[in-house]
């Protein structure tokens, strides 16, 4: 008995180096990803509490240049309308008016090829038209000397110095600009964060991530898409803006799926360097990124119909806003995280009757 003790004692001795060096084998690689796991916390808690200083940084900048370009004479902003009886939504859109400068573009090269017509020859004589109404005008090296009663005297035409005008918008673009050169126009919903500049840069990146000094921030810009036409003239403008999970930027936008919210915001205010607009919100729906075709400028009235049938479709709600093919849109787009490549898009359109100090 005393053997088989003394034996098993002694075995038991001899597995012990080999476990303590097992055991070291172990312990090693634990502890370096223990090391690891606690670095990345640390370094993902930095990222966050960075993040957070940002978003408080981008907050604060656009709060107090919302409230520096605002012009104290401009025109004020139409109030929302009230929720029509028996209608989900409130606004009544009126149809859009002609554009004026695609209405008067051929009356002004018509203008302007009659003037070339009428335009004097290398002589110095002009080509008048015909009739009791048209009088010769003295050419310049030959002004009649005074006492000539057979020549006519012609009094020449005082200009008027331009008296300056008002400004068009309720914003001070001017002052705007000088810092942000960039920025071509501001949207804003009343009640909600949405109040910020819009950019357009030379591409859909630069200002993902950054403010529109130039200034990096994570929170970015809302940006106009650099396909797009800076004065708004497109089927469709398109804005982008993060969606951050404090509900800066565009991150409130996708509550629109939600009919109670709309009825709260059915109007969004636009407002450029020309004049400012409502915009009467009809839409609001998901796309997968990956494969929809964001539209700018429709192929024609089918390509049109096809566009606002999707769109009315996939919206949860009905909205009390007449649209016709010519009138122009303006769709807010941010990321969501339904499902991998999910962008939110709201879709307003842009009414007629600029409000301008004239």
């Amino acid at each position: 008995m005393r053997k088989r003790c003394s034996r098993k004692m002694s075995s038991m001795s001899d597995e012990n180096p080999l476990r303590r060096e097992r055991r070291g084998r172990i312990r090693l690689p634990v502890a370096l990803l223990l090391a690891v796991c606690l670095g990345a916390a640390a370094f993902l808690g930095f990222l966050g509490v960075a993040g957070f200083l940002e978003q408080r940084t981008g907050t604060a900048y656009y709060g107090s240049l919302a409230a520096s370009v605002r012009v104290t004479a401009g025109p004020e902003a139409s109030p929302e309308p009230e929720a029509s009886p028996g209608l989900s939504a409130p606004p009544t859109a009126q149809p859009l008016g002609e554009d004026v400068d695609a209405v008067d573009a051929p009356s002004r090269e018509g203008n302007a090829s009659a003037r070339q017509e009428t335009a004097g020859t290398d002589s110095g004589e002009q080509t008048l038209p015909d009739g009791p109404e048209a009088t010769p005008a003295p050419h310049p090296a030959e002004s009649p000397e005074a006492g000539d009663e057979d020549q006519p005297v012609i009094a020449p035409v005082q200009e008027s110095a331009d008296e300056p005008s008002a400004p068009k918008s309720e914003l001070d673009f001017e002052m705007l600009c000088a810092d942000c050169p960039d920025v071509v126009g501001w949207i804003r919903i009343e009640g909600t964060v949405i109040d910020y500049p819009i950019v357009q840069g030379e591409d859909n990146v630069f200002y993902l991530k950054h403010l529109p000094e130039g200034t990096p921030n994570a929170a970015g810009s809302i940006m106009m898409d650099e396909v797009n036409a800076p004065d708004f003239s497109d089927d469709v403008t398109i804005l982008h803006g993060h969606h951050m999970r404090s509900g800066a930027m565009f991150g409130d936008i996708d509550e629109y799926k939600h009919v109670e919210y709309y009825l709260e915001h059915p109007m969004m205010r636009l407002f450029t360097p020309g004049g400012d607009y409502d915009v009467a919100v009809f839409a609001a729906y998901s796309v997968d990124g990956a494969t929809f075709a964001y539209p700018t400028v429709f192929s024609g009235e089918e390509g049109f119909e096809e566009f606002l049938h999707r769109a009315l479709t996939r919206t949860p709600w009905t909205a009390d806003v007449d649209v016709q093919y010519g009138d122009r849109l303006l769709m807010l787009s941010t990321c969501a995280y339904a499902y991998e490549n999910e962008r939110f898009l709201v879709v307003g359109k842009i009414l007629d009757g600029t409000q301008e100090n004239e």
